[in-house]
């Protein structure tokens, strides 16, 4: 609102053809729009002013806000990047560490396989040692007793070739039993190694896993602080913008050392002291009852 403006609205304000709570309103949403211009000026025009002593203490707070803001938005950006790439990277272990795997669990499934059979086939030859055992006590107390009996010499040695037969063959399964007992406790104990490589090999794969969870939480951990330092300086720099763009507009045209400064951002100065002055006369006008 200008001068001219004025008078049309002031006439208007006291004969109660514009309601003068309109003009309160008018003023608020104008103060909006030169609070910004306001910090629009200042962050056009500060980095001119270092000569200024009024606003010397402004001007290097501001640089020093820059500087920080500056490295913040380089971590800020590389911490991004890092996180794109881990989230573009494949989320499986690496592809030999998943074959190793699958591999070393056939060779557990298989010796465990060769164990049981092998496991059964030592119970199976135990069992027919028992058999054996009991075969040749049954014939040793028969030799006893037809001696008692007096049986005749031819009979009782046929029971003795019994005996011996039926111990030799007794001994030759011991030593069957006890090499298919040994090849067993071989097959036991590379089904527990194997089983102890797979776990580890399987940790492996868990450890990445983690250890990609754990990046991606670093990344985002980097990219939160310092998305909130650039917000929190971003506000200190507004303030800052804002104490300049007031000044600018208080004292260009004022001040000698201003006279560049006027040049260079006169249209922005001129739109931020017309709406000063608009917001000063809609406030009058709203004070028209």
């Amino acid at each position: 609102m200008n001068s001219f403006a004025y008078l049309f609205h002031q006439f208007a304000a006291r004969t109660g053809i514009v309601p003068t709570r309109s003009y309160l309103r008018n003023a608020t949403e104008e103060a909006i729009l030169l609070a910004e211009a306001e910090v629009l000026l200042g962050k056009l025009a500060w980095q001119d002013i270092e000569h200024v002593d009024e606003v010397s203490t402004e001007y290097w707070n501001l640089r020093e806000l820059q500087r920080e803001q500056d490295i913040a938005h380089e971590k800020l950006t590389v911490g991004k990047a890092d996180q794109e790439k881990l989230m573009a990277e494949s989320n499986e272990a690496p592809t030999d560490l998943l074959d190793r795997v699958a591999s070393i669990e056939q060779q557990v499934s298989d010796n465990r396989s060769d164990y049981l059979d092998s496991l059964a086939e030592v119970q199976k030859l135990i069992n027919q040692s028992n058999k054996l055992y009991k075969r040749f006590n049954g014939q040793k107390l028969k030799l006893n007793v037809l001696k008692t009996e007096g049986v005749d010499e031819a009979k009782l040695a046929e029971i003795r070739d019994q005996l011996r037969a039926t111990r030799d063959e007794y001994s030759r399964l011991a030593r069957v039993i006890a090499n298919d007992k040994q090849r067993t406790r071989q097959l036991e104990m590379r089904g527990t190694a194997l089983q102890e490589e797979a776990d580890q090999a399987r940790d492996k794969i868990t450890q990445h896993h983690r250890k990609r969870t754990r990046n991606i939480a670093e990344t985002s951990k980097v990219i939160v602080e310092y998305s909130a330092r650039i917000e929190q300086l971003e506000k200190k720099k507004r303030a800052l913008q804002k104490d300049i763009g007031k000044f600018l507009c208080r004292e260009c045209g004022k001040l000698e050392e201003l006279s560049e400064v006027s040049k260079k951002f006169s249209p922005l100065i001129r739109r931020t002291r017309s709406l000063m002055e608009s917001i000063r006369l809609n406030y009058r006008l709203a004070d028209f009852r």
